[in-house]
């Protein structure tokens, strides 16, 4: 299932963030986007015993975790975005996963030289490095 299809309502994210995410599909992330689960655990404040559980248990993300998820999930799908609005032509074989999973781990000056990545464990956070995310796609770098 593609993020696209997972968030794809209002309704659907109020359901995700009141019911949780399984873990299986936060697992397809932190992959999707190259990071270790020892480094998602840094990056997002899950607690490395629930990372570490077999996501086929039906373990579910729920709370500040399942935000933490979904902040990941929109992260993904706005570099998704970014690529496939590109008319560059190597946008067309371009990882947005990998490239985003490199990118949360450089210091950026919009965010007073910190990396995304130390922004992620918030909402507050998250809305930002997606506003500078976004300022970077439409060429109005902050």
């Amino acid at each position: 299932m593609n993020n696209q299809s997972r968030i794809s309502t209002f309704w659907d994210s109020i359901d995700r963030e009141r019911l949780g995410v399984p873990l299986v599909e936060f697992v397809e992330n932190i992959q999707k986007i190259g990071i270790s689960k020892t480094r998602a655990t840094e990056i997002f404040k899950i607690p490395r015993s629930k990372l570490m559980q077999r996501p086929s248990e039906g373990v579910m993300l729920v709370k500040t975790h399942a935000l933490a998820a979904i902040r990941l999930e929109k992260l993904i799908k706005q570099a998704e975005d970014i690529v496939l609005n590109s008319l560059h032509p190597s946008a067309k074989d371009f990882d947005a996963g990998m490239w985003l999973g490199e990118w949360i781990e450089i210091q950026q000056p919009a965010l007073a030289g910190l990396k995304p990545s130390d922004h992620l464990d918030t909402v507050a956070g998250g809305e930002r490095v997606h506003k500078v995310l976004g300022a970077i796609e439409s060429g109005a770098y902050l």
